[in-house]
C-alpha cells in the first residue's frame, strides 16, 4: 500500500500473526490528536452489505463504506474492503476535525486504491 510522504506506519502482530497496520501523520507532533489511518484483517462472516450505502469495486477487492462519522470529538471513516479470499479486512481514517478531515480523506482514498495484497502473507 502506498502513503503519503510524512507518515509512519506501525505493524500490529499478535503471537506473530499479523493483524494491521496504523499509518499515523508524524507532522503535527506528539499531542496524542494526530491523525491515523488504520487497516485490521477482519472476519468475513461479519459482513453484512446492508450496513453500507457506496461501494467502489477495485481489480482485487470491492470496498463498501458510508458518509464519514463524528464520534464524540473525532470524524472517522470506515471501509470495508471485500475480497475473494480467506480474509477481508477493515481500512479507517480518524482525525480530530471536520477539516483535516476533508483536507485527508483524498490521501484516504489514494491509499485505498493503492491497496494490494497477496494470499499466504498473513
Amino acid at each position: 500500500m502506498n502513503y503519503p510522504q510524512g507518515w509512519i506506519f506501525v505493524d500490529q502482530h499478535k503471537n506473530d500473526i499479523f493483524e494491521g497496520v496504523i499509518f499515523i501523520l508524524n507532522e503535527i507532533g506528539n499531542s496524542g490528536n494526530n491523525p491515523f489511518i488504520s487497516l485490521y484483517l477482519k472476519n468475513k462472516s461479519f459482513f453484512s452489505e446492508s450496513k453500507y450505502k457506496y461501494k467502489i469495486s477495485y481489480l482485487n477487492f470491492d470496498a463498501y463504506f458510508n458518509d464519514e462519522e463524528k464520534i464524540g470529538s473525532k470524524v472517522i471513516q470506515e471501509v470495508y474492503i471485500r475480497t475473494n479470499d480467506d480474509f477481508d479486512f477493515i481500512f479507517k481514517l480518524q482525525v480530530s476535525d471536520i477539516e483535516d478531515f476533508k483536507v485527508l480523506q483524498s490521501y484516504f482514498f489514494y491509499m485505498l486504491k493503492s491497496f494490494n495484497f497477496r494470499k499466504g502473507i498473513f
